[in-house]
């Protein structure tokens, strides 16, 4: 039954299982031809470049699936998540609103679609989003460390930023991002010693990027320790050389 997409699905299924992305793209591919108003096939063929980071491919795929499934909340938010990975922001606001008033319930469209504004600096947007993420999830760990740093970042709330972070990393204590955090609104609050603490334990975890390096390069200068504070700045420097305000 060569075009019966079941058949189809669950081979690409059993790739996606094993970890073997040819067989997972062939197969959801055939599902796409086949029955094009299957949102799963469309959905599980983008999640494979997702994963590979690939977010051309990821667009391409999900702006064909748009032509039949425009309605479709979750082709409309991995599609934003790929526009945002490739700075067309407001693409990705664009199809993001759009899922979100699909389903207005969705956590995963609220984060992105708020992350965004956030990044644009458009804070009624993205504290309004905020609120209302943590209105159907006060628990969401995520949300709490976005919008925690967030608050930090413009020296808002910090005890509630604090409260937030702290909850987050109760909940993901290996997270590096969620530990960072947790050490940035304490270097905010100026409680330097316990953003030292913090902050370190983000960078000994492996792998830490410029962010983490240039955070515990503030913590050292504000207490006046210039030598290690221009040490972690070199560091961040050798990762983001791009960074002018770093520099």
């Amino acid at each position: 039954h060569p075009k019966d997409w079941r058949s189809y699905w669950f081979l690409g299924a059993i790739g996606a299982v094993t970890r073997n992305d040819s067989l997972s793209l062939h197969n959801f591919k055939k599902v796409t031809e086949l029955a094009s108003w299957n949102a799963d096939g469309w959905v599980y063929l983008s999640s494979v470049f997702l994963e590979k980071n690939d977010f051309q491919s990821v667009v391409t795929v999900l702006e064909s699936a748009l032509k039949s499934l425009p309605e479709e909340p979750r082709v409309n938010t991995i599609l934003g998540i790929a526009y945002s990975r490739l700075n067309r922001n407001e693409d990705a606001i664009r199809v993001l609103e759009r899922a979100h008033s699909l389903d207005p319930k969705d956590l995963n469209t609220i984060s992105q679609l708020a992350l965004i504004y956030d990044g644009m600096k458009k804070y009624e947007e993205s504290d309004s989003l905020y609120e209302d993420a943590l209105r159907l999830d006060q628990n969401n760990h995520l949300v709490l460390n976005n919008y925690g740093y967030s608050l930090s970042e413009r020296s808002l709330q910090l005890q509630r930023a604090l409260e937030m972070a702290k909850r987050a990393v109760a909940q993901q204590p290996e997270n590096q991002s969620y530990l960072d955090t947790y050490g940035w609104v304490y270097f905010k609050l100026g409680n330097y010693a316990e953003a030292e603490k913090w902050i370190k334990k983000a960078i000994v975890k492996g792998n830490a990027n410029a962010v983490l390096y240039e955070h515990l390069g503030d913590v050292y200068s504000h207490l006046n320790d210039y030598e290690r504070a221009v040490e972690q700045w070199n560091i961040a420097l050798k990762l983001d050389a791009s960074n002018a305000a770093l520099k």
